[in-house]
């Protein structure tokens, strides 16, 4: 396991982001409530969050580095795509080349790198959170259950960042363009329902509940009702459904 400071990589040199939306700054900024906390190993979530499309970072993940995924130009692109289907034109096996096998050596060394370094403060870790939203990045961790490094785009459920609390079901942080801030959903509120049902303070339970409305509501987008808990006030906004929930960039 790598000790050294964590490098805060964006893999440039054959890497363009031009084919990546670029993520919106959220408010409050993530430096100042992503919930981290050092340990022997490395820095871990100090919280359960939901980030994009419902995935969830469970309370205690070891967190690896902030890296951007390499994409190379078109060009590069096409040249490795041709080259492999002509390689493979007897097989029949012509796949679309990954944009890591038009990479020079060097730089796919450093992408490797970037995976696997050890954030060793959470202050560095907040740190680095200060710039992310320059362009899309993948947040390394090691996966709980496997004990393997896999990559989770840092992008979160519907433009807000929510994890579980003491108090409950909290959201920490919204971008204010995404579809969470515009049905009123706050830094600080609290969710308590889903549809009239209570999430319990679980994340878990908050995304099978939304999954359950979604699932109801097909076609026709039929507003899911989320109950919020706003200081002492009760709140009560609503999302439309759709085919598939949007999920923001920060």
């Amino acid at each position: 396991m790598n000790r050294f400071l964590p490098l805060f990589f964006f893999c440039l040199g054959a890497a363009v982001m031009a084919q990546e939306p670029v993520p919106q700054p959220m408010e409050p900024a993530l430096s100042e409530v992503f919930p981290v906390v050092g340990s022997p190993e490395g820095v871990r979530m100090g919280a359960t969050v939901i980030m994009g499309e419902g995935i969830l970072l469970e309370k205690g993940t070891l967190l690896r580095t902030i890296y951007a995924k390499p994409l190379v130009q078109d060009r590069d692109v096409q040249v490795v795509k041709s080259k492999k289907q002509m390689e493979d034109s007897f097989t029949r096996n012509n796949k679309l080349a990954k944009p890591e096998d038009a990479m020079s050596p060097k730089d796919r060394a450093l992408y490797e790198r970037s995976k696997n370094t050890v954030w060793v403060e959470p202050s560095l870790f907040l740190e680095a959170l200060k710039n992310t939203h320059t362009q899309a990045l993948t947040l390394s961790v090691v996966d709980p259950k496997s004990n393997e490094i896999i990559g989770v785009p840092l992008r979160f459920y519907e433009g807000m960042l929510v994890a579980e609390s003491p108090r409950g079901l909290t959201v920490l942080s919204v971008d204010t363009k995404e579809r969470a801030a515009q049905i009123g959903i706050r830094a600080g509120d609290l969710i308590g329902s889903v549809q009239g049902e209570p999430t319990g303070g679980s994340a878990a339970t908050f995304i099978s509940l939304m999954e359950k409305a979604q699932r109801k509501s097909g076609t026709s987008r039929v507003e899911i009702k989320i109950g919020l808990q706003r200081g002492d006030t009760p709140v009560e906004v609503c999302i439309k459904g759709s085919v598939s929930l949007n999920n923001s960039f920060f």
